[in-house]
């Protein structure tokens, strides 16, 4: 599923729902984030870094989460689960894919 990211420090943030299936697959495993071009299909960086810390305080929503969401949409985020999870990756390694592919104009 995709998930919004942004950057605290150098880290990459992203947020979920403590009780998703993402929040428990990050239990198992906190390896890699894939971030795909909004403008371009067959261009994707692949992090791989581990998720080192989570956060759930109020905090998170001024600091990080509103800015994040108005990234994206030009809004804060419309409300506040009491579940939101904050997660802070430290990156291992990163690079960018470009598939070759080209569509006529």
């Amino acid at each position: 599923m995709p998930v919004w990211v942004t950057t605290v420090g150098d880290r990459i943030a992203f947020f979920t729902q403590t009780t998703s299936s993402k929040a428990r697959n990050l239990e198992r495993d906190t390896r890699a984030l894939a971030i795909a071009d909004e403008e371009n299909a067959y261009r994707a960086a692949h992090v791989h870094g581990r998720v080192v810390e989570t956060r759930t305080d109020a905090a998170i929503w001024h600091d990080v989460i509103h800015p994040m969401a108005v990234k994206y949409t030009g809004e804060p985020f419309p409300f506040r689960p009491e579940t939101t999870m904050l997660c802070l990756v430290e990156v291992e390694s990163a690079k960018v894919r470009m598939l070759p592919f080209r569509h006529p104009g």
